[in-house]
């Protein structure tokens, strides 16, 4: 029985998988990825919280992820610099859709029977279309509060 270690070509680890008979295994999948063959007795869920370091043909553990709950699904591991990034497209996607949806959500408000008082709401709708001005757009921003 032999560990593989599927592995993207910047490091990442995939998946780990043990195989019976590997004597006409591929090394390399269509995707790009590799699988790399484990020569140590190393665990699983050490081995997919680790990359792979091409140049010491060494697993080595990733550092800590940032302490950023608000955006932590964003986060990715960049194999190439060994360092987690920030995925601006997607974070930028997910902030224009929130506030659609919150713009969604009181477009009641400014409806001509509406009892809602239409001034505090305009500004607050007028907040939303410019969270995009925010010095820390779109990393950190901060919602405004609806009106009571």
């Amino acid at each position: 029985m032999s560990k593989y270690v599927c592995v993207q070509l910047d490091g990442n680890v995939l998946y780990t998988a043990t195989m019976a008979n590997d004597e006409n295994m591929p090394l390399q999948n269509a995707d790009g990825s590799v699988l790399i063959k484990v020569e140590q007795e190393l665990d699983d869920n050490y081995l997919v919280g680790c990359y792979y370091d091409f140049e010491s043909k060494l697993f080595a553990m990733k550092p800590p992820k940032p302490d950023d709950a608000r955006n932590e699904a964003f986060y990715f591991f960049d194999g190439a610099t060994k360092t987690w990034s920030i995925n601006l497209e997607m974070l930028t996607s997910s902030i224009l859709d929130e506030r659609k949806s919150k713009l969604y959500l009181s477009d009641w408000t400014q409806l001509p029977d509406s009892s809602a008082n239409k001034e505090s709401w305009a500004a607050y709708r007028q907040a939303l279309r410019d969270i995009t001005l925010q010095s820390g757009y779109p990393s950190q921003i901060t919602w405004p509060d609806e009106p009571s």
